[in-house]
């Protein structure tokens, strides 16, 4: 079984970097400057204001695009898993993190974890837990943090205002005994090819 690389590649670094760079820097320049030409119209260059107000609107508009493109997958990735007795999280049990592109969702009444995490174009990890199948949780702000049994996925985390919320259900969660019509982590092994095939994806098989 190949190992997938779930880090930052260096040339996914550098681009994090350049994005980065746009993001912080250039862009709030780019609005200051047309800004600045909308309240100050003598000697307008007609080409520059254009030009820079036509990057401020595309750099927007492909912001907006992707994150909803990566909400949509994830979207369509969890309703594909989702039934009633398996795993039907209410919606304060669960989250979208579209611009990092995870999912990750608690159901209290089966006890199963759902985690999803768009690492790379074309390459998504599905990960379905267990109360059996993590050893600690942890809460930072907003970032909720689980830790895993498997070597290759030890830690799963998401960003969350239902962090402290997520961390107190674990917990009540942990006295509750659970029995399942089949193992969770079966059933959403057994939905994977479909997924691959539906998705045009890669799925990492985990132990």
């Amino acid at each position: 079984m190949a190992l997938v690389n779930r880090s930052k590649t260096t040339k996914e670094e550098c681009l994090g970097i350049l994005k980065s760079f746009y993001k912080f820097l250039l862009f709030p320049i780019l609005v200051f400057v047309g800004v600045e030409m909308l309240l100050t119209r003598e000697s307008l260059n007609v080409y520059f204001f254009f030009t820079v107000w036509i990057l401020i609107f595309a750099s927007i508009w492909i912001f907006i695009y992707r994150a909803k493109s990566r909400l949509r997958r994830l979207k369509k990735i969890v309703s594909n898993l989702k039934k009633t007795e398996y795993f039907c999280p209410d919606r304060l049990s669960e989250s979208y993190q579209q611009v990092a592109g995870r999912y990750m969702g608690i159901d209290a009444n089966n006890g199963t974890i759902l985690y999803v995490h768009l690492i790379r174009k074309g390459i998504v990890d599905i990960v379905g837990l267990t109360m059996e199948d993590w050893t600690n949780r942890e809460v930072e702000g907003k970032l909720f943090r689980l830790y895993t049994k498997n070597p290759e996925l030890p830690r799963i985390e998401i960003a969350t205002p239902w962090a402290q919320r997520w961390y107190d259900t674990l917990g009540a969660m942990e006295h509750k005994q659970y029995s399942p019509p089949r193992p969770f982590a079966e059933y959403v092994r057994g939905h994977i090819e479909a997924l691959e095939r539906d998705n045009s994806i890669h799925i990492p098989k985990i132990a």
